[in-house]
């Protein structure tokens, strides 16, 4: 009875609101960079599929919004959002103080600490000191990069790559010493192939921000509600641990 109350307030807001959506639209777009799996990537028929997507796309349909995704390159996010190319962001965005001057953000889908990644059989240790005159990797326009150009741009060589698979790729090579990503991303994704054999985690696990949400324009409020009705209906019935369990064994959020 609780859920059916839940779904009937939420449909009763979308019809309320529908006209207030952004330029009215029928089918609201989602972007993502679609090069972040097990989050979000592009299956063999080219649809944008993974974590992201599904619970993404579950929260739409528990409010009666009509969701795709479209594919964008991830440093162009947000200015794509802000002159509307699309509607909101769900692509593992991290939600910090920051971005918030830009857009605004949905309550959390889940949390993802961050942390180095190194060869097993180096010595590096993780501080300052250890890392001066190394040359560290992470993704550009990322939690991770922001904090290795402001807590390392000054002694260590800080290489910033469009997609993560392409850091993960100069980390495999040797071309750099250490990798700071998502904990949970890395290890469902790259630790699992051939070319992460050899690679460990090392440091303490950090955590940025708000945890992971989706973007919208800072005027769109009625969007960004909705979806957190949408949210908080799937945390409720259970599709949100049933989806979490099937990825990762866990409940992530």
């Amino acid at each position: 009875m609780k859920l059916n109350k839940l779904f009937t307030l939420a449909a009763a807001t979308a019809f309320s609101v529908a006209a207030a959506l952004p330029a009215a639209a029928d089918t609201i777009t989602l972007a993502a960079d679609a090069e972040y799996p097990p989050f979000q990537y592009k299956n063999d028929e080219g649809e944008i599929v993974g974590f992201d997507g599904e619970i993404s796309l579950l929260a739409c349909e528990a409010v009666g919004l009509e969701c795709e995704f479209a594919a964008h390159a991830w440093d162009g996010l947000i200015p794509g959002l802000l002159i509307g190319k699309y509607d909101a962001i769900s692509a593992s965005m991290t939600a910090t103080e920051t971005r918030r001057e830009q857009v605004d953000f949905t309550d959390k889908l889940y949390v993802s600490p961050s942390q180095f990644l190194v060869a097993a059989d180096s010595d590096i240790e993780i501080s300052v000191e250890g890392l001066t005159g190394l040359t560290l990797a992470a993704q550009r326009s990322s939690v991770q990069a922001e904090y290795l150009e402001e807590t390392f741009g000054s002694v260590a060589t800080v290489n910033l790559y469009d997609t993560q698979d392409q850091a993960n790729l100069d980390l495999a090579a040797g071309r750099v010493d250490a990798l700071l990503g998502e904990v949970i991303a890395l290890s469902e994704s790259f630790l699992k192939s051939e070319s992460g054999e050899g690679f460990e985690w090392r440091g303490e696990e950090l955590k940025f921000g708000d945890g992971v949400a989706i973007a919208v324009r800072q005027e769109d409020t009625e969007l960004r509600d909705m979806l957190n009705e949408g949210i908080l209906a799937i945390r409720e019935s259970g599709q949100y641990q049933e989806i979490s369990d099937r990825y990762f064994g866990r409940d992530i959020y």
